[in-house]
C-alpha cells in the first residue's frame, strides 16, 4: 500500500508506479464537510461550488497520473451522469454529479487513456446510506428491515 495526496500530481505517478490497473474515485462530500474549505473558497463563492472546483481538478489530476503510468492496462473512474446536461439545464447545481461527468470527458480526451478508460456509475457505495441516514437506507420496522424507497 502507498500513499499519494490527491491534489499533488507527482505524488499520484509515483505511487501509481508498476500499476496495470487503477481505481479513481473521488468525494465531494470530504471537501465539503471539510472546515478548510470555507476558509479557502472565494469570499463571495458558494461552498458547492467550491467543492466542485476541487473535486473535478483532483479527478483530473488522477487522469493526468494515470495517463503516464507506461505499465496501464485499464483506468477505471466512480462516476454519475451529467445532470446540468441530461436535465437540459433544469437542475445546473447538482455540483457533485456534475464533477464527475466532466472528469470523464477530461479522461477521454487524454492520448496516454485511449482505449484504458472505462467509468462506472454507482448509485451508491454502499457504506454511504448506512453513515449518513439517506432516505434509501434501509430501516428495521417491527421485526422486520425494509427497504424505503422515495417516489417523485
Amino acid at each position: 500500500m502507498v500513499q499519494a495526496d490527491f491534489d499533488d500530481l507527482n505524488s499520484l505517478v509515483a505511487a501509481f508506479q508498476g500499476a496495470n490497473v487503477i481505481f479513481g474515485v473521488t468525494d465531494f462530500w470530504t471537501i465539503f464537510n471539510d472546515a478548510e474549505s470555507q476558509k479557502k473558497k472565494k469570499p463571495d463563492q458558494d461552498i458547492t461550488q467550491y467543492c466542485f472546483e476541487v473535486e473535478l481538478q483532483q479527478a483530473k489530476n488522477l487522469a493526468d497520473s494515470a495517463a503516464q503510468i507506461p505499465t496501464l492496462d485499464r483506468y477505471v473512474f466512480s462516476s454519475m451522469a451529467n445532470a446540468t446536461k441530461w436535465s437540459h439545464g433544469k437542475f445546473q447545481r447538482l455540483y457533485h454529479m456534475d464533477s464527475k461527468a466532466l472528469a470523464v470527458d477530461y479522461a477521454l480526451s487524454l492520448p496516454g487513456l485511449q482505449g484504458k478508460f472505462s467509468q462506472i456509475q454507482a448509485a451508491i457505495y454502499y457504506n454511504l446510506p448506512w453513515e449518513w441516514g439517506l432516505p434509501t437506507t434501509p430501516k428495521k420496522v417491527g421485526a422486520s428491515l425494509i427497504d424505503v424507497v422515495t417516489q417523485s
